[in-house]
């Protein structure tokens, strides 16, 4: 067992690889989007290895569990609002800026003919903010109709940001955590279970729901806020979950591949509750099992931000397909994560590095 989970105080939550797990996280987003829009050959032996290997790392599940874990984290260490937000703007919208100065810059080179001045200013505008699920129809024509489609999950990192300081203030001032184990673990049960329910229910409501407001539903946090509770919850229960999750991190890891390979679905947002629940126990097992797998440097923010930007410009001017269109993306994006690191360091954090 690794150093860091038989300390007397408990687990040291730094002693992970949870750097390593983004990656791949990221690399999985990035791969999935480009076997859809690059028509990548489903039915090859190359296909089938990244579905049993990479492609078991759905991306979204994993941020969100991570994020629910180390926001609470980092609460822990400092619940001053001030600083909270300060952190969380840090975080997220210096690089999101960047990304989306570049892909205005490659709209209007490679589609500019088309750009409608207003709708082109708007949508810069909510892709900037929290809003970054709305497309005009003007920009529907340009590389795979959605420009940067992946940036849907900004806004329900905002709300749940949103949502977790007040939870946080108002768990602590209950003082919950000097209350009985079962009074705890009935709370947070209770919460699981209430956004797992909605998780599954959501898919179900569309024919009952006007259109609109069903989308608009699909965009706020609650089909997903499970996802991140869980990550609240193995931080909460820390000391409890963490140490036998590492000593038999292979039990969650295959009961998730074996709900994974057969199929087996229960229905849900994104993906089927019980595998989202048993991804999520095997990210924290093997997290803390391997914490000696340390990577100095995280650029899967950047990754993300720019791997569609990407995608788009290669679709919209046709230079390249198949494995060598993916390659590019691959290299690209990792190119442009550390150029934008550089960029923000310098700008905006001057030498400073922001934790969760």
């Amino acid at each position: 067992m690794n150093k860091g989970l038989s300390s007397k105080e408990g687990v040291n939550i730094n002693d992970n690889c949870f750097t390593l797990i983004r990656y791949l996280a990221a690399l999985q987003v990035l791969a999935g989007h480009c076997i859809k829009h690059f028509s990548l050959d489903t039915t090859s032996l190359l296909y089938r290895i990244y579905e049993h290997t990479l492609g078991m790392v759905v991306g979204v599940p994993v941020f969100f569990g991570l994020t629910g874990f180390l926001i609470w984290s980092s609460l822990d260490r400092n619940d001053e609002l001030k600083t909270y937000a300060q952190k969380r703007i840090k975080r997220l919208y210096p690089q999101l800026w960047l990304a989306v100065s570049l892909n205005a810059a490659a709209i209007l080179i490679l589609y500019g003919e088309a750009v409608k001045g207003f709708q082109f200013v708007l949508f810069c505008i909510t892709q900037s903010t929290f809003l970054q699920f709305w497309t005009p129809d003007s920009l529907r024509g340009y590389g795979c109709s959605t420009p940067n489609g992946s940036l849907w999950t900004i806004s329900t990192y905002v709300q749940f940001y949103i949502l977790a300081y007040p939870a946080y203030r108002w768990y602590k001032k209950a003082n919950l955590r000097k209350g009985s184990i079962t009074k705890r673990t009935a709370l947070w049960i209770i919460i699981m279970l209430a956004s797992l329910v909605f998780s599954v229910g959501y898919p179900r409501l569309e024919p009952f729901l006007p259109e609109t407001l069903f989308k608009l539903a699909g965009q706020t946090i609650f089909p997903y806020l499970g996802l991140f509770i869980t990550g609240v919850i193995v931080y909460e229960f820390r000391n409890t979950l963490i140490p036998p999750l590492a000593k038999f991190w292979y039990v969650p890891l295959s009961l998730y591949y074996f709900i994974r390979i057969y199929n087996i679905d229960l229905s849900g947002t994104y993906i089927n509750p019980l595998a989202a629940l048993l991804l999520l126990l095997s990210v924290f097992a093997v997290g803390y099992k391997f914490g000696g797998i340390k990577i100095k440097r995280d650029y899967t923010y950047g990754i993300y931000l720019y791997h569609m930007i990407l995608v788009n410009i290669i679709i919209q001017t046709r230079i390249m397909t198949g494995l060598w269109a993916m390659l590019a993306v691959i290299i690209g994006s990792f190119a442009l994560a550390y150029i934008s690191s550089l960029i923000e360091d310098r700008l905006f954090s001057g030498k400073k590095k922001i934790r969760a």
